[in-house]
């Protein structure tokens, strides 16, 4: 086989023929099944603040830093699909006027340095 041919069982693991677009093949699923228990059960950050809390101020602190980490996942997960999705399906105009609005809230920032 010639550098850099793909055979047509690996192709189709990558794409989908009729719509053009990447898909997932049930092999590359099964592949990555594993890392999905590693990521989930290894303790992080949060966890280690959610101790330190319940520790000091109690429970009540606790479920509501649990409430506030999952509200910012929420908003986190929300935002980045947007980003993905979004530039497909919505008008790119909300997205230049997005990036615009980013560069002068950045421009008015003490901390931002503005040639003269």
């Amino acid at each position: 086989m010639p550098t850099g041919a793909v055979q047509a069982s690996e192709f189709a693991i990558c794409f989908d023929h009729t719509l053009g677009d990447p898909v997932m093949g049930i092999s590359v699923l099964i592949a990555a099944s594993p890392a999905a228990p590693t990521y989930i059960l290894t303790p992080g950050l949060a966890v280690l603040a959610l101790l330190g809390i319940g520790a000091v101020q109690g429970r009540r602190a606790g479920a509501g830093f649990l409430c506030g980490r999952l509200v910012g996942d929420v908003v986190w997960a929300s935002l980045a699909l947007l980003a993905i999705v979004g530039p497909r399906t919505i008008d790119g105009v909300v997205f230049d006027v997005l990036g615009l609005l980013c560069v002068s809230i950045s421009a008015g920032s003490p901390g931002h340095l503005q040639a003269r």
